[in-house]
């Protein structure tokens, strides 16, 4: 068992490409950069198609997907009031073998590997850094908050 989720957590391992910037928060995205001064227009024009909306709860809080051919993270990006307030990594569907293998605690240890190469859970002068777990819901990501 221990050699699976070995192999799961190197598998799952962020590209090299994806980093933290621990001073301003800003997080590279293969030879794109957003953070917490990222307006809209910079994703879209960044990142155009591959930047989808997602969902919309009032005219104030809007969420978008960046999902990049290459990469094997979804990346979530929250705008309350077109200000950059949360950035989201996820695994891409399916990228466990299949579904039928598919379970929570492969998952959550995935994401914290990915929360370890990122520096770890920190509180900055930004804003944190940190692992979410849903137990209803059944699935983990890292979280990037801004302040």
């Amino acid at each position: 068992m221990a050699s699976i989720i070995s192999k799961i957590l190197f598998f799952f391992t962020p590209s090299k490409s994806t980093k933290l910037n621990k001073r301003n928060g800003s997080l590279k995205i293969i030879d794109s950069i957003i953070g917490p001064e990222s307006k809209f227009e910079d994703l879209v024009s960044v990142f155009g198609e591959n930047l989808k909306e997602l969902y919309s709860f009032v005219e104030s809080y809007k969420v978008y997907k960046i999902d990049l051919p290459d990469d094997e993270y979804v990346y979530g990006v929250h705008f309350v009031n077109d200000k950059l307030s949360v950035i989201t990594l996820y695994l891409k569907e399916g990228n466990q073998r299949g579904w039928s293998d598919w379970n929570a605690e492969s998952e959550k240890k995935a994401n914290a590997k990915v929360l370890e190469n990122l520096g770890g859970e920190a509180e900055y002068l930004w804003g944190k850094v940190a692992l979410y777990y849903d137990a209803k819901a059944g699935y983990t990501d890292v979280r990037i908050i801004y302040k």
